[in-house]
Parts: structure tokens; C-alpha cells; sequence
């Protein structure tokens, strides 16, 4: 499971690296909103890149609470919203206002699989008991 968890870190902050490395930013709209894993919703977001190419698409990196499970999005369709995508590959993109936090919940998730890892070597190596009664 550690294992698991640290490729997910290691893979999405490759993609939000690639996108500050070669970062181009414009405003895009939300067209909707899509139900994903676990009735989160996440947005659907629409935009023209500089070389005129347009992309509708989720975000590559993108942090549903819970929250978004009751709360209605209907006001925020069609409204404008700045993203920062990677001008070498326009379908990597984030919410500009979100990639801080994109970053902090990566770093948390790193700190998880680390400790799976940990718990896991410590249990193969007879440092913690394991009852599985």
C-alpha cells in the first residue's frame, strides 16, 4: 500500500513540476462539473491555449473535499477561472488558485506512504506486532 501511495506522489508532483517548468497562464471557464470515485465532483474546465489549441478537460491535479459532495456548483458553471498549464502539453493543467495547495496535499500524501512503508519493514522485521485476530 506504501508503495502504492508514494508512486501516485511521485507521478502527479512529475506532472505539477512539468507544469511550473513550462508555465503559460489563461483564463478558462467551468463548463460542468463531473461526478467522480466516491460521488466527488470535479470541474470540467474549458480553454484556448496561446497556439490557439482548445482543451475540455478536468484538471491534472485536482483536490475534492468532502464537502463537494452536498454543495451545488450550478453558480460556478460558466465562470471565468485562471489556470496554469504546461505549454509543451496543454492537457496538463491546474487551478492557478490551487497550486499551492496541490503541492501541500502531495507532500501529506507523500508523508502517508512513508509511514505504510515504515509500519510495513517495522512488522517484516518483528520491531511491531501484528494482531490479527
Amino acid at each position: 500500500m506504501g508503495i502504492y501511495v508514494m508512486y501516485f506522489s511521485y507521478k502527479y508532483f512529475f506532472v505539477l513540476r512539468r507544469i511550473s517548468n513550462n508555465s503559460k497562464y489563461t483564463t478558462a471557464k467551468i463548463i460542468d462539473y463531473k461526478r467522480v470515485e466516491w460521488n466527488y465532483k470535479e470541474p470540467i474546465i474549458s480553454f484556448e491555449t496561446k497556439e490557439g489549441i482548445k482543451i475540455d478537460s478536468k484538471p491534472a491535479f485536482y483536490f475534492a473535499t468532502d464537502l463537494s459532495k452536498i454543495r451545488s456548483y450550478k453558480n460556478k458553471i460558466n465562470q471565468p477561472v485562471e489556470i496554469i498549464y504546461n505549454q509543451n502539453n496543454p492537457n496538463e493543467f491546474v487551478i492557478a488558485s490551487e497550486s499551492k495547495l496541490n503541492y501541500f496535499v502531495l507532500f501529506g500524501i507523500t508523508m502517508i506512504g512513508i509511514i505504510f512503508i515504515v509500519f510495513s519493514i517495522s512488522a517484516l522485521l518483528g520491531y511491531v506486532e501484528v494482531n490479527t485476530n
